[in-house]
């Protein structure tokens, strides 16, 4: 026998406000209830996060209980917290906890480690975005795009890497603007630090580094990668300015997703 089973699909939180979607209403109800509330757990009765922070996801700042990793963004930030927090005698430590649990709403200067501002980031890119450039009539331009950019064997090779790839993306985008040919990206640069053994056994990793004429160290090292939302109208020609940006052979180094 066949069972149907109904779930609520309204928009509607049980304190009245409306929620992005169904899974995102059940996300906000479920951590706003006393019992079981697994954020309110993370976010603890004590330190390392100040009453500020606390405040301002409880009280769903900006919808800030609609997000689906919330719990894991707090978690990564109480780590890194404590880390900071254990090494007292470290200026730059010291100062980069201070930032982080200074006033978390609208800060002045961007702090990336914060998950008040990460989202407050978040939530201005997608205003811009759909005042913009992402509505239904668009939906068939709108694709997932992942890049496999370089690998640095250490920070100060990484920073360098930022600053070059970002130039290269800038130069995909002017290209395209010079066939006539618009687009929008929004996204990030990621860096992953990988071990000896993942960048010479795992297939994409192990192409990549022998392709681009890089030796894993012992020590590992670390692959830049980047995950953009972009909207482009003519996939074919940005796909082709990427492959030849970023060759490949056997693998994905440029991989375009159509967003559904």
């Amino acid at each position: 026998m066949v069972r149907n089973f109904r779930t609520n699909q309204g928009r509607v939180r049980k304190n009245g406000e409306s929620a992005f979607s169904p899974v995102a209403r059940a996300l906000a109800d479920t951590r706003s209830e006393k019992d079981g509330n697994r954020i309110a757990k993370v976010l603890g009765k004590g330190g390392p996060f100040t009453p500020e922070l606390k405040d301002a996801v409880l009280d769903n700042h900006l919808w800030i209980l609609e997000m689906p990793h919330l719990e894991k963004e707090l978690k990564s930030a109480k780590k890194i917290m404590k880390a900071l927090a254990a090494v007292p005698t470290d200026t730059a430590a010291t100062a980069l906890l201070a930032k982080m649990q200074d006033t978390p709403i609208a800060r002045a200067e961007p702090c990336v480690v914060c998950p008040i501002w990460r989202h407050e980031h978040l939530c201005q890119w997608v205003a811009d975005l759909l005042d913009r450039s992402v509505f239904e009539r668009v939906r068939g331009e709108l694709h997932f795009v992942t890049i496999i950019m370089r690998f640095s064997k250490n920070l100060v090779e990484l920073e360098a890497d930022f600053t070059e790839q970002h130039e290269r993306l800038k130069s995909v985008v002017s290209r395209m603007s010079r066939k006539r040919r618009g687009v929008v990206m929004v996204g990030s640069l990621e860096p992953d630090l990988r071990s000896y053994d993942e960048l010479t056994t795992k297939k994409d990793l192990g192409l990549f580094m022998e392709q681009t004429g890089k030796v894993a160290p012992e020590a590992g090292g670390w692959v830049l990668s980047c995950h953009l939302l972009v909207r482009v109208p003519h996939q074919d020609t940005m796909e082709a300015l990427l492959d030849a940006a970023y060759p490949s052979v056997g693998y994905d180094r440029v991989r375009f997703e159509r967003i559904s």
